[in-house]
């Protein structure tokens, strides 16, 4: 079982032949190899967690980008599984998420007040 707080587990591995680096209560990394079906998989900086959504912005034409809501899967070697909202060949901004959100934003309140004038 893995404990939610910290996300850790305590495992039993048996060794073929030990010869002697390891000790009693020892912390050693594992890594462990887990064969996935092909997946859609994004590096992990181009998404902008929300806290509430994982946003990825998707190039729609050179020079412009919209976020779109993704729903992701596992990680691991930072990378992250897309499960949802983006398709195989779409382009995405890997870096710069946040200067892009800010400038959607903009965008976004410019538009609102021009509806009013």
């Amino acid at each position: 079982m893995i404990d939610p707080m910290t996300r850790t587990s305590r495992v039993r591995i048996a060794l073929p032949s030990y010869r002697g680096e390891l000790s009693l209560n020892m912390y050693v990394n594992v890594d462990i190899p887990v064969e996935m079906d092909n997946t859609l998989a994004v590096p992990r900086e181009s998404i902008m967690d929300t806290g509430i959504n994982k946003i990825v912005f998707v190039q729609t034409q050179e020079g412009i980008f919209e976020p779109r809501h993704i729903t992701t899967g596992f990680e691991g070697d930072g990378f992250v599984a897309v499960k949802s909202g983006l398709k195989e060949g779409e382009r995405i901004a890997v870096s710069g998420n946040f200067l892009l959100d800010s400038e959607s934003r903009m965008q976004a309140a410019w538009a609102g007040g021009q509806e009013h004038d």
